[in-house]
């Protein structure tokens, strides 16, 4: 059954094939010159396409990143709030790192005062 069907869809693209090369054989002169312009005019203009194409990708990348920049810029402009600048003026002062150096002590003081 499947080799009928097989030779059945065989026997059909052949007839197709044959039903087209008989209409391009009867293609006049005019039409057929027609259809040679407008296959050259295709292929000549599709480098432009690509240009444009390419160019469009480029402006679009460029006009991202530019956003991109003026985002992250606004963002580091922006004023500290006032607790973070607190925090920061207490990180940055000289009593924090001799605290941070004599952590151990300190540790062990406040254990010491939460037992005894």
């Amino acid at each position: 059954m499947k080799e009928d069907q097989n030779l059945s869809d065989e026997k059909l693209v052949s007839q197709v094939c044959e039903a087209l090369d008989e209409s391009v054989n009867r293609i006049n002169a005019e039409t057929s010159q027609r259809i040679v312009a407008a296959r050259q005019q295709a292929l000549a203009s599709s480098p432009r396409r690509f240009f444009s194409a390419k160019l469009f990708a480029v402006t679009a990348t460029a006009f991202s990143i530019f956003l991109a920049v003026i985002i992250v810029n606004t963002q580091l402009n922006q004023p500290l709030e006032n607790e973070s600048v607190e925090a920061i003026e207490l990180m940055a002062s000289q009593d924090t790192f001799e605290l941070y150096e004599e952590l151990e002590f300190y540790t062990w003081l406040a254990e010491e005062d939460v037992t005894g």
